[in-house]
């Protein structure tokens, strides 16, 4: 069965989906968008790639929907379709510096009316391109776990079963990521608070 966070009425269009039907599959569609660009975002980074990743991973959705089992986790079957795609342009990128943090990005942003609220938005949206820089500049091994393990909530053996890897793998890149990313956390005077 589908999580209630899939919204009422998913389960019907996924059925219709599944049969082909157009417009049951851009209901799909418009689930799928902010769950793969939130995990994309936290497991890439904020690139212009990121939209072509986001993209690729719903192209692949929509081919891949008539292999879906009615019954199983739709949002566990789009988060592994993510990863993949994530992981195959990892593997022919190669690892490097993802995303470099540039605060002239924020001077984009909306701004609440009040001067506090600005400020307030201002420092969220500041911490939340810190820590995806951060997150960016972690092994993409370490990376992925970590976003599947705490934007996702995946368990391990999910995660394990999700990247292909032993539980143990899993749990190793999830403790070397948490302690990388700690590491370099403190030493960001931005974030270290």
């Amino acid at each position: 069965m589908l999580p209630a966070a899939v919204g009422e009425g998913l389960e019907d269009h996924l059925e219709a989906a599944v049969r082909g039907e157009e417009d049951a599959r851009d209901a799909v569609v418009r689930w799928c968008l902010p769950r793969v660009r939130r995990t994309l975002f936290f497991a890439y980074g904020p690139l212009p790639e990121t939209d072509d990743l986001v993209q690729e991973t719903l192209a692949r959705v929509l081919r891949s929907l008539a292999t879906f089992r009615i019954g199983s986790r739709f949002h566990v079957w789009v988060d592994r379709i993510a990863v993949n795609v994530a992981r195959d342009h990892f593997k022919a990128r190669g690892h490097r510096k993802l995303f470099e943090y540039d605060d002239s990005a924020m001077a984009h942003q909306p701004m609440a009316s009040a001067r506090r609220a600005r400020e307030t938005e201002m420092d969220r949206q500041r911490a939340l391109l810190h820590l995806a820089d951060h997150l960016a500049s972690l092994k993409p091994d370490w990376r992925i776990p970590l976003v599947l393990r705490h934007l996702h909530g995946y368990t391990v053996p999910e995660i394990a079963a999700m990247l292909e890897i032993s539980f143990e793998a899993a749990k190793k890149r999830l403790h070397r990521g948490r302690r990388e990313l700690h590491n370099r956390l403190q030493e960001d005077p931005y974030l270290a608070t």
